[in-house]
């Protein structure tokens, strides 16, 4: 935040930030078939809530901040592939805790596990795995065949790679579709962050530009759950404040 502090805009322009709200574990509810989760984000609940929820074995009104928090950090990590030991290390919960939430998050999400061990098995009997739009991502099967780290490393990046892909294929699709229907010189793609888009915009259009951007981002893909945008917008990078729209 600090640095992003040091960025200020041009003159008569402002940045304006677009941010898709929990896209990848929306991208993951979709693509395991999971219908909890599924309904969950259809719904409009916290789908961190609903986890802890549903790993604790308590009513949501029973959720704790501790018990969200841990469910936040296990959803997140399973899309990045964390294990139990750094669950563990990111929790501060004990090896054995850490194992039984692991555990009881598969119980209750029985798809997402079925789904994970899917992809796996199709990067080691192909040597590639692919996008929810078919962009393939490949792996060298002789070169890890007799050495069991990165096999293993080779699994948790393949489940990475289609989670955080498919996630990199609807935020280039955005950028060209906000690009085709906005004026260059008043709307200037900054940065792509993740899953954040920066542009510097124009203070005389910057309200009637926000929100047709968030529709024109939140309708890019045909997609089973609402793809929801966060906006904000401010004069310096590291102060940008929520824009209601």
């Amino acid at each position: 935040v600090k640095i992003r502090k040091a960025f200020v805009a041009s003159k008569s322009f402002s940045f304006l930030s677009f941010d898709y709200s929990q896209i990848e574990l929306k991208i993951l509810a979709v693509l395991s078939g999971d219908k909890k989760m599924m309904d969950a984000f259809k719904g409009g609940l916290d789908i961190h809530a609903m986890v802890a929820s549903e790993i604790n074995n308590v009513s949501r009104n029973k959720v704790i901040v501790a018990m969200r928090s841990h469910a936040k950090t296990i959803n997140f990590g399973i899309v990045f592939g964390m294990g139990v030991r750094k669950l563990a290390q990111s929790t501060g919960m004990s090896q054995a805790e850490a194992q039984k939430f692991y555990d009881e998050y598969f119980r209750d999400f029985p798809k997402v596990k079925s789904y994970i061990e899917k992809i796996k098995r199709e990067a080691k009997e192909s040597g590639f795995v692919s996008t929810l739009f078919g962009r393939k991502r490949f792996f060298d099967l002789e070169k890890i065949k007799y050495d069991r780290f990165l096999q293993s490393e080779m699994e948790r990046m393949a489940f990475n790679a289609v989670i955080q892909g498919s996630d990199s294929d609807i935020v280039k699709k955005a950028m060209i579709e906000v690009q085709k229907n906005f004026d260059s010189r008043k709307l200037r793609p900054l940065l792509q962050i993740h899953d954040e888009l920066l542009y510097e915009v124009s203070d005389d259009i910057l309200k009637t530009v926000a929100p047709k951007m968030k529709e024109i981002m939140e309708k890019v893909v045909d997609f089973p759950i609402p793809l929801s945008v966060e906006v904000k917008t401010g004069k310096r990078w590291g102060n940008l404040k929520h824009l209601n729209i």
